[in-house]
Parts: C-alpha cells; sequence; structure tokens
C-alpha cells in the first residue's frame, strides 16, 4: 500500500477553508469603553441624588403636633378627642424625628462606613472579574471554527 500523497495542492482542495473570528477588540478601547461606563453610572447616581435631596426638604406643609396619652378606660370623652384629632402615622414624615446622636443611630456616621465599605467591595468584584477575564483571554488561544 502506498503511502498518501502528501503534495500541498492535493491537502488544499481537500482540506476546509478556515474562517478567523473577529478579531479581539484593541486593549485601549476596551479600557475606555469600560471608564466612561463607571463615569456615565457615577454622574446618573450623583444626579438621582441630588434630584432626591432637592425635593425631599420641607414642603411648607405645617407638621401635625398630636400628643399620645393613654386614656383612662372609663374616660370617653378623651377617647373622643384622640379620634377626632390627626394621629401621628407609623412612617415619620420628613423633617421629623431627631438628628443622629450616637455613632449607630440612623443616618450617623456608622451607616455611611457601611454603605461605602458596601461600594468599595462591590468596586473590588467587579475589577477582579474584569482583571480575570482579561488574564484568561490573553493566554487562551484563538478558538478555530470548524466548518
Amino acid at each position: 500500500m502506498a503511502p498518501p500523497d502528501r503534495s500541498g495542492a492535493d491537502d488544499a482542495a481537500t482540506r476546509a477553508p478556515s474562517r478567523p473570528g473577529p478579531p479581539p477588540p484593541p486593549e485601549g478601547d476596551e479600557r475606555r469603553t469600560f471608564l466612561l461606563a463607571g463615569a456615565a453610572f457615577l454622574g446618573i447616581l450623583v444626579v438621582l441624588i441630588g434630584v432626591v435631596v432637592a425635593f425631599s426638604g420641607d414642603a411648607g406643609d405645617p407638621q401635625p403636633s398630636a400628643t399620645t396619652e393613654a386614656c383612662a378606660e372609663d374616660d370617653a370623652a378623651c377617647r373622643a378627642a384622640q379620634q377626632e384629632t390627626a394621629r401621628p402615622g407609623i412612617i415619620p414624615r420628613p423633617g421629623e424625628g431627631q438628628a443622629p446622636d450616637q455613632p449607630g443611630d440612623r443616618g450617623g456616621w456608622e451607616q455611611w462606613a457601611v454603605l461605602g465599605a458596601l461600594v468599595v467591595g462591590l468596586s473590588l468584584i467587579i475589577a477582579m472579574v474584569v482583571r480575570s477575564g482579561r488574564r484568561q483571554r490573553r493566554t487562551s488561544p484563538a478558538p478555530t471554527r470548524s466548518p
């Protein structure tokens, strides 16, 4: 039995043409796109926070000054007076309540620190995923497509 012919003409005629995939984007364009997306996100976030702060101020509505006191079971006049006046709601209105005095109070520096830690942690996770993807793309060979 004769060995198969290894000439280039026969081999090229029987082999399917290879179709290369799209070239990878240049590294600078990818970084620029990532930075622009991050800047757009932060810009929208700042605008939304500004809108919330602008519209959350005192609207000029008079604040109800209802006091709650316990009425005796047999005091009908007290119970009627309580039912006629507006009772305070469960959810305080903007401007009601008190400013944070202790570090653990609502709106205190500890809550802001936790928010900052969450944002930094999520940013680190995103950066590590992006870096790992870039490293994987650089080290893996280009995929070949079969017909």
